[in-house]
């Protein structure tokens, strides 16, 4: 298992031997492309940290206030719009959210729910549909 801050000094030295090829480079693309290259080594991250940067894509995160008291708790996050102007909003339905709010205007600490890795063992299922 990698522990975060080997996966940032592994980000800086990515970063530092990639400037002349692409100077800029946003540091989260170089962090998912040595997550992804340590996936596929079957290696994985001990715990990523929690970050106040609102997420970026849509996908399922932890949502925290940083009170030791309270629990986490997972909001499924979209997007609005597309480019430089879009941003994440939690949709109605979550947690008792009944109107949309924009991820900056709801705060906390965010952390994007873990794929867990799927075991080789297993067979595939019939999953009965549903009408």
């Amino acid at each position: 298992m990698i522990k975060p801050g080997r996966l940032n000094r592994m980000v800086d030295a990515a970063m530092a031997a990639t400037v002349n090829v692409h100077p800029k480079m946003p540091r989260e693309i170089c962090q998912q492309i040595i997550t992804a290259a340590l996936n596929e080594r079957g290696e994985t991250l001990l715990h990523p940290e929690w970050t106040t940067e609102p997420p970026n894509k849509p996908d399922m995160y932890w949502n925290w206030n940083g009170d030791p008291e309270c629990a986490p708790h997972i909001f499924s996050v979209l997007m609005s719009g597309h480019g430089p102007g879009e941003r994440c909003f939690i949709d109605t339905g979550n947690s008792g959210i009944d109107t949309a709010i924009w991820c900056d205007e709801y705060g906390g600490y965010w952390l994007p729910v873990a794929t867990p890795v799927r075991p080789d063992h297993c067979e595939p299922l019939q999953i009965a549909a549903r009408h």
